[in-house]
């Protein structure tokens, strides 16, 4: 049994390309994460590999985290940082998970 946290470089992996997709397509960044969560009503969920989601609302938990960070004021904190030549500002979001708890397997 595995549990560990992923590592943050496989995740900077994996979210700068959910971020060029998102370009490529012509979505904001969120939507794309968004369209592609489990949703609630299928848990619980099981992974191609091993991993199984008990459950979660993730489209949630990413609107509350955009939320609290003001996500959609970051274009005019962004532009006030480069009126001050204070430094350079930069978003991009991130979803990860991992196991809260060990269970059996067998």
């Amino acid at each position: 049994m595995r549990i560990a946290a992923p590592a943050p470089e496989a995740i900077y992996l994996v979210e700068r390309t959910v971020d060029l997709a998102a370009r490529e397509l012509g979505l904001a960044p969120d939507e794309l994460r968004r369209r592609n969560f489990v949703k609630p009503a299928d848990m619980p969920y099981q992974t191609p590999v091993e991993s199984r989601y008990d459950s979660g609302d993730f489209a949630a938990v990413m609107a509350r985290a955009m939320e609290k960070a003001d996500w959609t004021g970051f274009p005019r904190r962004r532009e006030q940082a480069k009126a001050q030549e204070s430094c350079a500002a930069s978003a991009w979001l991130c979803i990860s998970s991992a196991a809260a708890a060990a269970t059996a397997t067998r």
